[in-house]
This record gives structure tokens, C-alpha cells and sequence, in this order.
């Protein structure tokens, strides 16, 4: 299952090493947390905080353990095909924290959002031919989208950023679908959500998707404290309004 991740970090420095952590597969369902550094993690730029406005106090009072991090991210991502906006900035923090919590580096992998956006265009345009108008039309669908989301200011969290990747492959989705005639849109299998996730409320048509509130969860040995949501039957809210979105466009772009 694809899932669209993203870190927050220190600073952009050779030292630099991950703060926040947020994944979220394309059922919805998601994780974030807070890192608490490691005893060598000792860069800090202030002007990275005046981004994601995160203390470094905060993560030190309210972080998770690094190796608890790193071990709950093997154990719920290992074998899904992971998806990062600057997989090479990402790529750097992910082998930071693994390495730093004792886990093998080469278990998860990261790739480009903007692979998975072409792919899923691609998917849904499977019956125009011949294949160079097929390639072109899911390079132009996936272009268009991305130009529509330019004026999206990022949240500079990770969850609320992993969300709006998961919206703007989402948007491709349907955008494809719409100039191909196609039904490539179906919600992805339903699995059992965790005792502390909760419901996934979101629209693709918004700039910034909302962020959840900090579950209780339990210390070392259980459940992290970090953020967890679950997709359950709000994958079909989302899938809604970003359908009624692209009629809307279209609608008005015919009528010009």
C-alpha cells in the first residue's frame, strides 16, 4: 500500500537529524510523532523553528524515545511503498533515525511523490491509445494538478504535509479519470483500525488538512503517545468532494 510521508527536522545542516514524523497511507490511516533526540542530536537552527515553530524543549518534554520512533516505524511501514516530496532530504533524516535506534537501514525506502502521481495517471488512462498520447496526457494531467496546488502554503508539520500529498495524488486521480471516462477510483481495502485512532475528517478541496489531536496512548512497552487517525468510511468523503471539485472545474471551463 502507498504511503506519503514526511519529517520535520532541526535544520537543513550536515548534522541535521528528524524532530517530527508523519506517514499516511492512501486508506487514510496515519501516524505522527514527536522525536525526542538522542544524546549526540545537538544541531539546532533557530531559523528551521521559526518554520515548523517546534521547540526544542517540546520535543525533549514531550517527544517520543528515538528507538521507540524508529522500531514503530519498521514495524507498521516495512513492505509498503513509501513516498516523500524530497525523498533526498527525507532519505537522510529516515537513515538518521534508523541507524540511531538500532534498526536496518535498507528496510524501508523512499521514492518521489511525483513517480506515484504519474503511475496513478497512468492507471487510469490504461485505455487510450496509442501509448506516447497515453504518456503525454498523464504528464499534462499531472502537471496541471500540480500547477492548481502551487498557491498551497505548507503547513510545515509532517502530518499535515503527508495529508496533502495524499490529496494532491488523490486530485491526480480524479483528473485522469475525468478526461479518460474512466472509474480508476475505488477506496483501497478497509483494515481494522487501532484502539486509539479516530475518524479521518478532511477535503481534498481545502489548502491545509486538519490535524488531529494528540491521542493518550501508552509509554514504552504498549502503544506510542503520538497521533493516530484511521481511514474507515471517510475515504469515500474525501473521494466525494474531490470529484465534485473537478466537476465544478469543469463545468466552468466549459461554459467560458
Amino acid at each position: 500500500m502507498l504511503a506519503f510521508f514526511d519529517f520535520e527536522a532541526s535544520s537543513l545542516g550536515k548534522k541535521s537529524y528528524p524532530i517530527e514524523v508523519a506517514w499516511v497511507f492512501e486508506d487514510g490511516a496515519s501516524e505522527s510523532y514527536l522525536i525526542k533526540p538522542a544524546p549526540e542530536w545537538t544541531d539546532w537552527d533557530p531559523a528551521a523553528q521559526a518554520i515548523h515553530g517546534i521547540e526544542r524543549r517540546v520535543l525533549e518534554e514531550e517527544g517520543e524515545d528515538y528507538r521507540d520512533v524508529a522500531a514503530r516505524m519498521v514495524e507498521v511501514l516495512a513492505g509498503h511503498d513509501l513516498l516523500a516530496s524530497a525523498p533526498s532530504w527525507d532519505g537522510k533524516w529516515l537513515s538518521t533515525l534508523l541507524r540511531a535506534g538500532g534498526q536496518p537501514r535498507r528496510v524501508l525506502q523512499l521514492r518521489d511523490t511525483d513517480a506515484a502521481q504519474l503511475e496513478a495517471a497512468r492507471a487510469c488512462l490504461a485505455g487510450v491509445e496509442p501509448a506516447a498520447v497515453r504518456e503525454a496526457l498523464a504528464r499534462e494531467v499531472v502537471g496541471e494538478v500540480s500547477q492548481r496546488r502551487n498557491g498551497r502554503v505548507p503547513d510545515h508539520r509532517a502530518l499535515a504535509d503527508a495529508e496533502a500529498e495524499l490529496a494532491q495524488w488523490l486530485e491526480v486521480r480524479v483528473e485522469a479519470q475525468r478526461r479518460a471516462g474512466s472509474t480508476c477510483l475505488k477506496a483501497p481495502p478497509r483494515r481494522r483500525p487501532g484502539p486509539n485512532w479516530e475518524r479521518l475528517v478532511t477535503a481534498c478541496s481545502a489548502s491545509l488538512l486538519r490535524p488531529c489531536h494528540l491521542g493518550p496512548g501508552l509509554r514504552r512497552g504498549g502503544c506510542l503517545r503520538g497521533r493516530t487517525r484511521t481511514r474507515s468510511t471517510n475515504f469515500t468523503v474525501i473521494l466525494t468532494k474531490v470529484r465534485t471539485q473537478s466537476y465544478r472545474r469543469s463545468v466552468s471551463g466549459s461554459g467560458s
